[in-house]
């Protein structure tokens, strides 16, 4: 999260979305310290997303590799046609 101060005011931005897991925020600024982890993201939305992306990616992969031995079997065929 990155702090910005204005006066007594700070505002404080996510560098990434998520859903707040566990930890507090500092009451006074003098009990905040630079790089202090305010907020813990849970992480079981986290883990669906890389599920999701590694079952996308042998997805992927499988089809390319369909497509080579298709297109193999199609070039063996014409060599053999002529």
């Amino acid at each position: 999260m990155t702090p910005t101060s204005a006066g007594n005011v700070v505002q404080i931005t996510p560098q990434i979305s998520g859903t707040a897991g566990s930890g507090s925020v500092p009451m006074t600024p003098s009990s905040f310290k630079a790089g202090q982890a305010l907020v813990r993201l849970d992480q079981a939305d986290a883990k669906v997303a890389l599920d999701q992306a590694e079952a996308q990616l042998a997805r992927t992969v499988r089809d390319v590799r369909n497509l080579f031995c298709y297109q193999r079997a199609a070039a063996g065929g014409r060599a053999g046609a002529r």
